[in-house]
């Protein structure tokens, strides 16, 4: 892709996203507040017509209380409820609608206690007709309070309604009273022209809005579903309330639901989100196609001289930096281009510096790992000649048998060196593995007789019938003596011990497996009573040239780490300071191989 396409798609983007998003965060924030107020109207106005409600329900409840305390003063409504004299029946039958009308009742109805209506003030002719489950109904509902479906000659009305009980004359009589339930109703509640009152109830529906009113209506005598659910999607912001509803029309009578729903219509704020919409919409394109031109031009005066070094840049390599870049430019790319003619000048120079620094690096890294390893490979051969020379000095006489029970360690040792000389002399460290005995490789590496004027003691405990371990000898005679040597530097002086053991570790995978030699392997542990490794130095001290020791050369903890990887082992370290540090190296063993004799050994 090219420096002016470039240019342009990244001031494109540059400008197009941040306005992208801040137009996306201005309109998703306008939405979402513009949301919350419309939310918090609605639920401001559902919260006032709960309240609503509760008030008409305490007046009626109150309105009932009333007759309630004077049906007992009223003698006439005693002598013809209690004592059934006919002289006042007529007074029973209009009682119910003369105190309807006084306390501005729409629904008033008195039923003895088998659940007959003797008297009722909406529909006189109700007189003697059984409703028995109706008192029981509202009983149940909550604060006695509920929607029934009331009679009347020219139809059945809703209402919301209440019971109550008097007794009298031994007798209990039923007060049930209450509201019309009509569009004139709804209106009272919605404070707010804008705002849509309906009444969703089994058979039938009251809306204050027409269009939610036929659509509620076929929803309720179809039974199509919750109305929430049915006018999700007729552009209202809705809120719902429950209300009981006893159902006495069918042939069961029961305790159900109406819900009382509170629209807004939603187009409003539709309408402004959708004005805001464009108006974000132009300022983004506008900026995008201002920053396109401004880009495209000067896209163009950028990627002129610049496609001019390139060329000349692209005929650079290391044996070729004779490319011409003068420039009589005196802008940024003059400048750079003074800057490739004098960067190619010490390119050149750094070239031969840079090889010479190399071969110097690479003969360092061979000389230190030379000057490590046959350090650790004189260390036994000074021993023996520094224990020679105390018998010498003591008793003489004893001097050719030391010098013959020692001469294991000399040949070892010479052969070690040998053996490490030809290794790095063919420059080829991987050597094949074969069976070794970790043992027999312990005692020559770290001989078990030791005379030192030191007090440092090394204590073996060497386990025996150790089956041979696939390593190389030179190899781990190195693991061994670096592990040793790093212990005993760590000990204070003339104290503290070396603890140098072997074992056989059988970790079984599962239950079921038939060979358990699959799973064991030689474990080596060598401990120490030293100082120990802070543990901000422990996940450090297998790194290449890291040491903590005056003179030291940081390459012994990581040999030992390459030789164990090489051997397909594994080590471990666990450290304590001022308590000492314990080194674990697992080795697979050669199963093929037979078990070596070992003895528990002390110094």
């Amino acid at each position: 892709m090219r420096l002016r396409t470039r240019i342009l798609l990244a001031s494109g983007l540059l400008i197009a996203v941040p306005l992208l998003l801040l137009t996306l965060g201005i309109r998703g924030e306008m939405e979402r507040r513009l949301t919350a107020q419309y939310t918090a109207r609605i639920n401001t106005l559902v919260g006032i017509i709960d309240e609503d409600l509760a008030r008409r329900r305490q007046s009626l409840k109150q309105h009932l209380a009333a007759l309630k305390s004077e049906i007992p003063e009223d003698n006439r409504f005693r002598l013809a409820a209690v004592e059934g004299q006919a002289q006042y029946r007529p007074d029973l039958l209009d009682y119910a609608g003369t105190v309807m009308e006084l306390m501005d009742l729409d629904m008033l109805q008195i039923q003895d206690e088998l659940g007959r209506i003797i008297s009722s003030g909406h529909f006189r002719n109700e007189y003697g007709r059984d409703e028995p489950l109706l008192p029981m109904l509202l009983a149940q509902a909550p604060e006695g309070t509920a929607l029934i479906t009331a009679r009347q000659p020219d139809g059945p009305f809703l209402c919301l309604a209440r019971v109550d009980s008097v007794r009298l004359g031994g007798q209990l009589f039923h007060l049930v009273g209450g509201f019309r339930v009509d569009e004139n109703f709804l209106a009272d509640l919605a404070m707010d022209r804008d705002l849509g009152i309906s009444l969703f109830y089994l058979g039938g529906a009251l809306s204050t809005d027409d269009n939610l009113k036929s659509l509620l209506q076929r929803a309720s005598q179809y039974r199509l579903g919750r109305p929430a659910t049915i006018l999700s999607g007729s552009g209202y912001l809705i809120r719902d309330l429950e209300l009981p509803l006893a159902d006495t029309s069918g042939p069961r009578v029961n305790l159900t639901k109406a819900t009382l729903i509170v629209t807004h219509p939603s187009a409003p704020l539709r309408e402004l989100l959708r004005s805001l919409n464009i108006w974000l919409g132009l300022v983004l394109l506008a900026t995008l196609a201002g920053t396109l031109v401004l880009a495209f031009w000067l896209s163009g005066r950028i990627s002129r001289p610049l496609n001019d070094l390139a060329r000349k840049t692209a005929r650079l390599d290391l044996d070729n930096l004779d490319t011409d870049f003068t420039s009589t430019r005196q802008d940024e790319v003059g400048t750079l281009s003074r800057f490739l003619a004098a960067m190619t000048v010490r390119l050149s120079t750094s070239v031969q510096k840079l090889r010479e620094a190399e071969r110097r690096a690479t003969l360092v890294e061979v000389a230190r790992q030379v000057n490590h390893d046959i350090r650790n490979g004189l260390t036994p051969l000074r021993n023996v000649f520094r224990h020679l020379s105390e018998v010498a000095e003591r008793n003489p006489t004893e001097t050719s048998r030391v010098l013959s029970e020692r001469r294991g360690t000399l040949e070892a040792g010479i052969a070690y060196l040998e053996e490490l000389a030809g290794n790095y002399a063919r420059l080829t460290p991987a050597r094949p593995r074969q069976p070794c005995d970790l043992n027999a490789i312990i005692r020559t590496a770290i001989p078990t007789e030791h005379n030192s004027p030191s007090s440092t003691r090394v204590a073996f405990s060497l386990a025996p019938d150790l089956p041979a371990v696939l390593a190389e000898p030179i190899g781990l005679r190195r693991i061994i003596e670096n592990l040793v040597r790093n212990g005993m530097e760590s000990l204070p002086a003339h104290a503290g011990c070396v603890r140098v053991a072997t074992e056989l570790r059988t970790n079984m995978l599962s239950e079921t497996d038939l060979d358990p030699s699959t799973d064991r392997a030689v474990a080596l542990i060598v401990a120490d009573d030293g100082c120990g490794i802070p543990p901000e130095q422990l996940d450090r001290i297998f790194e290449d040239f890291f040491t903590t020791k005056e003179g030291g050369t940081g390459l012994g903890l990581s040999n030992v780490r390459r030789l164990v990887a090489d051997f397909e082992g594994t080590i471990t370290v666990a450290s304590e300071p001022a308590k000492g540090t314990i080194f674990t190296v697992t080795f697979p063993i050669e199963l093929s191989a037979p078990s070596a004799n070992s003895k528990e050994l002390s110094l």
